[in-house]
């Protein structure tokens, strides 16, 4: 049926979330999820929760459960606790940034970045939770050192197989680097 420019219809969908809690979202990630470079440190969750609740009606809490400096690796190995103690309906996963600190993810061939998300799509999936995956965004451009290009490249060269992998488990892909790229304001003011 042909609908008007921007109408909304409405279709009562039943979301496979088991017993998990309905409108519940874990922010699940390093220091971007804790806020940490972002303006007042408060990173996404705020913004991203009123903007929920706005939607939905005043149905929505975004729990933080970002650690700084953590890596994927981290990541994998702590979400199935996580999952536990909060059951969230959706687990919105950040991470990626802090695995190029280590020299054996210099090259994306040899990082363990798509592996230990694949792991932890998985383990969202297993505990009736709706994983979705961010891309990685650039780096922020008031901590650049001489290494921003080379370490931009690597966010680059790895979202390529990134996203793809996470679409291919079954997650929704939230492509910020390429949303944050997008916008208009300088780069740093997102951060």
């Amino acid at each position: 049926i042909p609908l008007p420019e921007g109408a909304r219809v409405p279709v009562p969908v039943v979301l496979p979330i088991g017993s998990n809690q309905p409108n519940t979202y874990l922010a699940f990630g390093d220091s971007i999820t804790a806020g940490d470079g972002s303006r007042g440190s408060r990173g996404y969750r705020s913004a991203l929760q009123s903007s929920l609740r706005e939607y939905w009606g005043g149905r929505a809490e975004v729990i933080n459960d970002g650690i700084e400096s953590t890596r994927s690796d981290d990541g994998r190995d702590r979400i199935a606790g996580s999952l536990a103690a909060e059951r969230p309906a959706y687990v919105l996963i950040l991470y990626g940034t802090n695995d190029w600190n280590l020299s054996a993810c210099h090259r994306v061939i040899t990082c363990f970045t798509i592996e230990n998300t694949r792991s932890m799509i998985r383990q969202a999936k297993a505990a009736g939770t709706i994983p979705v995956v961010s891309t990685i965004i650039p780096v922020n451009p008031a901590y650049v050192n001489r290494l921003a290009d080379e370490r931009n490249f690597w966010v680059d060269e790895t979202n390529k197989a990134h996203a793809p992998m996470a679409r291919a488990e079954g997650a929704v892909v939230a492509d910020l680097n390429l949303a944050m790229k997008a916008e208009s304001p300088p780069l740093v003011d997102l951060f």
